[in-house]
């Protein structure tokens, strides 16, 4: 005999209930995890069929024809002999290569946009005041640099910002 089951102590009428209940959920769920299973081999089954025809209808589609509607006759022939099928009347790809010439590329090579001005000092002095950007020059050997920060950059890391542009009068 199995003393087994001796050894286990007796549940309560509560504890029957619960384990019941316990294993009505545990078989709930087992079944649910094997319908799921089931469906996607069902599933399975059935798309790979439904795909492979997917497959030949869009192939039979898109498969060239002629103006009649059906399909070219293959024509094997020589190299230098003409083919029937591209003579129907349909315009051929060209290939055409085209090399690089110096004019071409200095043609649509991107123009600057930057203008460039030659000034002396005073041109510089006026117009920086134009710009509201008054700054001085200071000259050590052959240094020069500007008194305050200037540019838009300088003026950004110095945490003040690029001033307002300046409102000239009209000329």
């Amino acid at each position: 005999m199995n003393d087994d089951k001796a050894r286990v102590p007796a549940l309560s009428i509560e504890g029957e209930a619960r384990r019941a209940r316990m294993l009505d959920e545990l078989l709930g769920a087992m079944r649910h995890r094997q319908d799921a299973a089931a469906r996607r081999r069902r599933t399975a089954v059935i798309a790979a069929p439904c795909a492979a025809i997917a497959v030949a209808v869009i192939a039979i589609v898109n498969r060239p024809r002629d103006e009649g509607g059906a399909a070219p006759a293959v024509v094997a022939g020589q190299p230098d002999e003409p083919n029937p099928v591209t003579e129907a009347g349909r315009e051929q790809p060209r290939v055409v290569v085209v090399h690089t010439d110096a004019v071409i590329m200095d043609r649509y090579r991107p123009q600057p946009r930057v203008r460039a001005e030659v000034i002396d000092d005073d041109g510089l002095i006026e117009a920086l005041r134009e710009s509201r950007r008054e700054a001085g020059i200071i000259r050590v050997g052959d240094r020069t640099t500007l008194t305050r920060a200037v540019t838009d950059a300088e003026l950004e890391r110095a945490g003040s910002g690029p001033p307002a542009p300046a409102l000239r009068p009209p000329a």
